[in-house]
């Protein structure tokens, strides 16, 4: 007989792994984005439930105005939609980003669902978005943050990222 000793670490990560859904990714470029809309939507929720300031701009805006926003802004440049699908088909992350005519890549929005998380889902979109970025030439690349998510930062940082500034805007109008 043969008996094997395996640490409890081991059985968990196994586990894990052989209870780990079949991911599918895809590019679905610019005519996709409608099919982020549900998601897009729940990260904007968790943003604006977490940040102090700014709720009604994020209760606010729509995702066709979002939309169009990634349209102009890939205008004289390309937009690149990335979707990652269970078994089901049923879309369970997503990320957008931009090159512009400056030669200047951007993350604009990635976000995997509850549920779905670390699980290498949202590496494999940063990795896909990262090497479009450099496929297209792109001289340098940056992810804008918003105050209420800043647990991403270290996801982001593994990747090369780091802070380099921070913008500050006026919250509500004031009287001077």
């Amino acid at each position: 007989m043969l008996f094997v000793v395996c640490s409890n670490d081991f059985i968990n990560s196994y586990a894990k792994m052989v209870t780990m859904t079949l991911i599918k990714y895809r590019e679905v470029g610019i005519d996709g984005l409608d099919s982020i809309q549900e998601l897009w939507r729940m990260l904007r929720s968790h943003i604006k439930d977490n940040t102090s300031d700014f709720k009604e701009e994020f209760e606010n805006i729509s995702f066709q105005e979002r939309k169009q926003t990634l349209i102009i802004k890939s205008n004289g440049g390309a937009l690149r939609t990335d979707l990652a699908e269970d078994e089901k088909n049923e879309i369970i992350a997503y990320c957008v980003s931009t090159t512009g005519p400056d030669n200047v890549g951007e993350v604009d929005s990635i976000y995997v669902k509850e549920g779905y998380r670390s699980q290498g889902i949202g590496d494999q979109l940063m990795k896909r978005a990262l090497r479009w970025m450099e496929e297209n030439g792109t001289e340098s690349k940056k992810i804008m943050v918003t105050v209420g998510n800043q647990e991403v930062l270290a996801f982001y940082q593994r990747y090369g990222f780091r802070p380099r500034s921070i913008i500050m805007e006026e919250a509500e109008n004031q009287s001077y």
